[in-house]
């Protein structure tokens, strides 16, 4: 899901970059060329990142204004994505496109969101002709604000760039496996073994090894919340060759469902004590949890995941929820307060240190009340900062 606080910040620059691009308004039915077009360049951009053409913000006398759009978005996920499948993209495989409607200021924002792979760069293998508009089968790419032509192609250290990226020239076995790991669907078990061993089919001298660890500490909440409390925990061992690169440890839930267990964290509110679970993106365990989250489909998939993300919060670093705490002790005191105590218990109060997990349980529930005040909080303190800075200009 997109942050709307993190478009704003990019409207408030007020400029396009590598990675954005705005729109006053949707493509219409003659415009699909160009649309391909930009999002080929997106997909492509040289930052490697995660792009976006945000819909509905106009340029009016030199400076970015949020107009809205009108009407439902033209195109959905599933109909932006049909329509990227029907053009003739090189191998089949089409850039990975999002499409989310977001609200400022009374007034809506569509966003396409357009995620960053290792499959780039993403070409056509056959023109795509439509309203006397033609895009050809080079390569297109975004560098700093700027489209390749869309009758050109890109620059051959742009295209160099992109393969480079591609392949993982340049980088190191631990640098290519943290590659490997976001391509998810080339990721294959393997059919001999004792312990369950993924590899990775592009290069399957990297793998992944997951071993019950029967010495593993005890049942967390995670385990408690789910229908039938089944608790194990695992080794993750993954190796280049027979050489040991990397490890975690992961919880298996019911149904086969696994992913990272969460960390403990306590804090005071109104001098009481609350215990909460996190989850830290700048952890170097972080990058496996997309990769369990997509390894396979087990029955109630979504309902176990469900479960499992009520019992914590995401969070950047330590400094990020010492400054949620701030924000609470300072302005949503109250609130947490009372989202705290609104919330219902556990249901199983049989289970061991049943105090301790239900604290935690109920101040997730409350904590993820008090995140989109906190990140609305973050984006004006940003925004404050900005003008400063340009009022000191």
């Amino acid at each position: 899901m997109i942050n709307k606080y993190d478009i704003l910040q990019l409207i408030e620059l007020q400029r396009e970059g590598a990675t954005w691009d705005f729109k006053t308004v949707w493509y219409n039915e003659t415009k699909k060329a160009n649309m391909l077009h930009d999002i080929i360049c997106m997909s492509n951009n040289t930052d490697f990142s995660d792009a976006y053409i945000i819909i509905g913000v106009e340029e009016k006398n030199g400076k970015f204004i949020i107009a809205g759009v009108n009407g439902e978005p033209k195109y959905s996920t599933e109909t932006l994505t049909d329509f990227l499948t029907n053009a003739k993209f090189a191998g089949n495989i089409i850039p990975k496109v999002e499409v989310e409607r977001i609200e400022i200021d009374s007034k809506y924002i569509d966003v396409i969101h357009i995620f960053s792979t290792v499959n780039i760069p993403y070409y056509l293998y056959e023109t795509y002709r439509f309203g006397g508009t033609t895009v050809g089968t080079g390569i297109y790419t975004r560098s700093q604000s700027t489209n390749t032509p869309i009758n050109r192609s890109a620059s051959i250290n742009d295209v160099n760039l992109l393969w480079k990226k591609h392949f993982g020239v340049d980088l190191s076995p631990f640098d290519k496996f943290e590659q490997y790991l976001h391509d998810f669907h080339n990721w294959e078990k393997s059919p001999v073994g004792e312990t369950d061993v993924y590899f990775y089919k592009l290069a399957p001298e990297y793998t992944i090894e997951i071993i019950p660890d029967e010495n593993a500490r005890t049942k967390d909440l995670i385990h408690y919340v789910q229908v039938n409390d089944y608790s194990q925990w695992y080794d993750v061992i993954a190796r280049f060759h027979q050489t040991k690169i990397d490890y975690c440890k992961v919880a298996s839930m019911e149904y086969g469902y696994m992913n990272l267990g969460p960390w403990p964290y306590h804090f005071s509110v109104d001098k009481k004590e609350f215990n909460i679970l996190c989850l830290k993106k700048n952890d170097d365990d972080f990058k496996y949890f997309d990769w369990f989250d997509n390894l396979e489909s087990v029955s109630n998939y979504f309902t176990v995941k469900l479960l499992y993300l009520e019992c914590f919060i995401f969070i950047e670093d330590d400094k990020e929820l010492h400054d949620i705490v701030r924000f609470i002790n300072d302005y949503e005191k109250d609130k947490f307060l009372n989202v705290y105590n609104m919330t219902n218990d556990l249901f199983n109060k049989n289970i061991y240190e049943y105090d301790l997990f239900n604290n935690q349980y109920k101040t997730a529930k409350a904590l993820k009340q008090i995140l989109p005040d906190y990140n609305y909080f973050k984006y004006k303190q940003t925004e404050k900062s900005n003008k400063g800075e340009k009022n000191e200009k």
